[in-house]
């Protein structure tokens, strides 16, 4: 039985873990391939590095050291190598206030990688070479190919770059297959759009063609996407940028394709739901979720002016490895708004396949534990934070996870500005909501001539506002308020003896099992 913030023991005790497919470590010549250390050597070298920093996904720590060692051996001294044992945030970011701690030149990333341009240091990735069946692939994509009209674009996982890359070059395929490439520069792309980490070529049908005269139109309905790669947030990215096509994933673990279907509507529906609760909510707390990724700062000063302007009390953490048992701390925060790189963002979201969750009941297998249905406060991203506060940003089939696209000179950026405070009836308790900055008319009129001026005195009175009631008081009502030393209150006691032995059985504790109270 799950009770809540808490898992059953034995649960923890009969968990089955996955091991990532990689080389084996005494096997020199597929690490120097899998690790592509000729390709490093060589990048490191032509950038003159005196100190680079290797990080490693969770998965690919058991060959740090090995990895480590070749390097060294093929550097022959001119560059110091040295291994981040473990990041900051998740994996798939470049952990780049590590790399500062050790004065590294630049960093070396292993593994699953979201792409999130970096600010501060050089980056090689090396994806590493999962293996996929190359006749399954070929024969699911020809299947797909007489099932589907119009282009299928292809999107993979980055650890499958090494395959996808390969049959592009070769064209094993028909020319109605459309190839993502991976964006590894800070190079604006001029032939498709940026998303996740990958140049999107702009799909076109036979008809949408034939419409437009040029051949650059726009993807339609009946263009089709194809996943590369295992169930995880990358797929469900994907799914929610193209809700509007046809999508299927091909698993290489498995070898099966099938078609992902999703209930978008009731997603918006949950989604709303928690907008409606950032009007509601009286103190926000913004999560940072990462420290590398551009632009991270602007957005963070983005949110601070949207709060400030609506009245809303913020208080920032800084929390790694985020879990529900670390923000069920903070009981006294109504939402947390996530600011993260794009494969972060749908940590709140339960599994996608609903329909794998069905043939796993009916085979008679137990359903995994989602730890999302545990999170006691909604998480929302920026991009809803401001659905639900920016009154001149309006709603479109757009679902935006990139920080930069929110920020100015971004695809959508829209400037939030102060506006008189508003009434209405909230949607979920039924009582009166209040947003926006108590200013009377003459203020708001005079917003353009003196716009430093009111931008002071508007912070004034929302910090006034909010300081009515904050965190503080709401630690002040609460009957526990942690480890407190409460000198002279507490009552004195005889110390005895403790127990003795493990947690899994102390000493003079029976063993046997309790029988059942008839």
């Amino acid at each position: 039985m799950t009770v809540p913030f808490s898992t059953n023991e034995k649960s923890a005790l009969e968990r089955s873990l996955t091991e990532a497919t990689k080389p084996k470590a005494n096997d020199l010549n597929q690490l120097i391939d899998y690790y592509e250390i000729n390709e490093t050597v060589e990048w490191i070298q032509h950038g003159q590095f005196s100190q680079v920093a290797l990080q490693f996904e969770d998965a690919l720590l058991s060959d740090a050291a090995s990895v480590y060692k070749i390097l060294n051996e093929r550097l022959n001294g001119k560059c110091e190598c040295f291994i981040l044992g473990d990041t900051t945030f998740g994996s798939c970011c470049v952990d780049e206030v590590a790399a500062k701690h050790y004065n590294a030149d630049a960093i070396v990333h292993y593994g699953d990688a979201c792409l999130s341009q970096t600010a501060r240091y050089p980056v090689f990735y090396v994806f590493g070479k999962l293996p996929v069946d190359e006749s399954s692939l070929d024969a699911a994509v020809e299947r797909l190919l007489s099932e589907v009209e119009g282009q299928i674009l292809v999107v993979f996982d980055v650890r499958y770059h090494h395959c996808m890359k390969k049959k592009e070059a070769e064209r094993s395929y028909s020319d109605r297959i459309v190839f993502s490439k991976l964006a590894l520069t800070h190079e604006t792309p001029q032939d498709g759009a940026l998303f996740h980490g990958r140049v999107i070529p702009h799909l076109v049908t036979p008809a949408a063609a034939a419409a437009d005269g040029t051949g650059t139109a726009e993807a339609t309905s009946t263009s089709t996407v194809l996943f590369i790669g295992d169930e995880g947030p990358l797929m469900l990215s994907f799914v929610y940028k193209y809700g509007n096509h046809s999508f299927y994933s091909f698993s290489p673990s498995s070898s099966t394709l099938r078609k992902e279907s999703i209930n978008f509507n009731q997603y918006l529906k949950k989604r709303f739901y928690s907008m409606e609760r950032a009007r509601d909510a009286r103190f926000i707390g913004l999560l940072i979720g990462t420290m590398s990724t551009e632009g991270y700062l602007d957005i963070l000063e983005q949110m601070k002016k949207l709060l400030t302007e609506n009245g809303k009390k913020y208080y920032y953490f800084l929390i790694g490895k985020i879990n529900p048992y670390k923000l069920a701390n903070f009981a006294e925060i109504d939402l947390f708004v996530l600011i993260s790189c794009p494969q972060s963002v749908h940590i709140h979201e339960k599994k996608l396949s609903q329909q794998k969750q069905r043939q796993e009941q009916e085979q008679g297998s137990q359903r995994r534990e989602d730890v999302s249905e545990l999170f006691f406060q909604p998480i929302l991203i920026p991009f809803e934070i401001e659905l639900a506060l920016n009154s001149n940003r309006e709603w479109s089939t757009e679902y935006v996870t990139d920080l930069r696209q929110l920020l100015p000179g971004g695809c959508y950026y829209v400037e939030s500005k102060a506006t008189k405070r508003e009434s209405s009836v909230s949607l979920i308790t039924g009582k009166l909501q209040t947003v926006g900055i108590e200013k009377n008319e003459e203020e708001l009129g005079e917003e353009e001539e003196q716009d430093t001026a009111l931008q002071r005195r508007s912070d004034a009175w929302a910090l006034s506002h909010a300081a009515g009631y904050t965190a503080a008081d709401f630690l002040q009502s609460r009957t526990w308020k942690g480890v407190e030393q409460r000198l002279g209150e507490s009552e004195s006691t005889t110390c005895v003896d403790g127990r003795r032995g493990i947690a899994s059985g102390y000493e003079g504790e029976s063993t046997q099992e309790e029988k059942p109270i008839k």
